[in-house]
């Protein structure tokens, strides 16, 4: 106790952190219950009749006002949607994530990793409320818990960064609780045969296959150490292999456009694309969107999200002279809502009340009303 400076109640509870209204509720029930063994041993059977309905009806008070002091919606609803896309069900997590709404920083997270999967970001960007750049992606900082940090993990290792998702597991695992997490483990397994460091994979493993339910799983990943031919034939690792950056350029953590350009000067990384340009739309640097936009492959498609053209209107507004205007295909109605929000934005001089009902989940209301961080 004194080597860690844990006050006494500490000392017992560690590492279940609580504080003494929360340990008074856990000990409730076994209150109840020595307080029924007192009476039941001195009285008679009459009164034992009304103590049972009144422990009863107790017991249920109890459960009730902790149940709903206690539970947090918000977090039960942001770990289904993990669990879902942790077993690979985005179309069930798309459901969750329609049905719940969640305006949060997280929520947005999850909603938009989501729609990257099933190939949807651009296409349902603006459906959910977005918080900023912070929306897609998670800070790893001071000010985050270790829920957070796991979660950040997910995106880098789904756009081919395995080396920013190694850091943000390597996180987890140190502020997780008892620093340990095994589902932290099998991701840095993963990365690490990805990588080739089959040493460290191996260290991993060996702490996995001490576990009960994740031994058999160790097993099978250790046939894939040191066997090239086997990893180069196995897609889950050859498709990140092609993705990881050769760069040997250094980043800062959460420095998310550097991370990105990365990516995208190793290939032509379609999700990373897509994310560097709706980075770009939530910090409102119609430059750079329009910069990156007309330098890569997003140009070259057929079908251009309604959120890009939203937002290659407004470049066109300040850059009416450039010949890029000719060869792109903006669909007739979008122009069309522009013209009419640009005519109820002057005729109610820049106030948003009467455009929200109509144009609230637009790339141009975003642009002049959205209250966001400028990262």
């Amino acid at each position: 106790r004194v080597y860690f400076l844990l006050s006494l109640p500490q000392a017992y509870l560690y590492p279940v952190y609580l504080v003494w209204p929360q340990i008074l509720w856990m000990l409730m029930p076994f209150l109840i219950i020595f307080l029924y063994l007192i009476i039941n041993y001195f009285f008679k059977n009459k009164i034992l009749r009304y103590l049972n309905i009144s422990h009863t009806v107790l017991a249920l008070v109890v459960v009730l006002v902790g149940y709903t002091k206690n539970v947090e919606y918000k977090i039960e609803k942001l770990l289904a949607l993990d669990s879902e896309m942790y077993f690979g069900n985005y179309g069930r997590a798309k459901q969750l994530a329609d049905e719940y709404k969640l305006e949060s920083t997280v929520g947005a997270y999850f909603h938009n990793l989501i729609n990257a999967h099933l190939g949807l970001l651009a296409d349902d960007f603006l459906e959910v409320n977005q918080t900023g750049p912070q929306g897609l992606f998670l800070q790893v900082d001071n000010r985050q818990n270790y829920m957070t940090i796991l979660f950040s993990n997910e995106l880098y290792y789904f756009l081919g960064d395995v080396n920013g998702s190694q850091h943000s597991a390597l996180l987890g695992m140190i502020f997780a609780p008892n620093e340990y997490t095994s589902r932290l483990l099998r991701r840095l397994v993963h990365i690490n045969i990805i990588n080739g460091e089959y040493a460290l994979a191996q260290k991993y493993i060996d702490l996995l296959k001490q576990t009960l339910f994740h031994r058999e799983w160790a097993a099978r990943m250790e046939q894939y150490l040191y066997n090239e031919e086997l990893c180069n034939n196995t897609l889950w690792i050859s498709q990140k292999r092609k993705l990881v950056p050769d760069s040997k350029i250094l980043r800062r953590p959460n420095d998310f456009e550097k991370s990105m350009h990365l990516l995208l000067d190793k290939c032509d990384n379609e999700n990373a694309l897509n994310y560097l340009l709706c980075y770009y739309l939530l910090n409102k640097d119609i430059e750079s969107f329009a910069r990156i936009y007309f330098t890569s492959n997003a140009q070259k498609t057929n079908r251009i999200p309604h959120v890009y053209q939203q937002a290659l209107l407004i470049y066109y507004i300040n850059n009416q002279h450039l010949e890029i205007w000719k060869n792109l295909n903006i669909d007739k109605n979008v122009m069309v809502n522009f013209e009419k929000y640009t005519q109820v934005f002057e005729e109610n001089r820049g106030r948003g009340d009467n455009l929200m009902p109509e144009f609230g989940n637009t790339y141009w209301f975003y642009y002049h009303y959205a209250n966001v961080q400028i990262r």
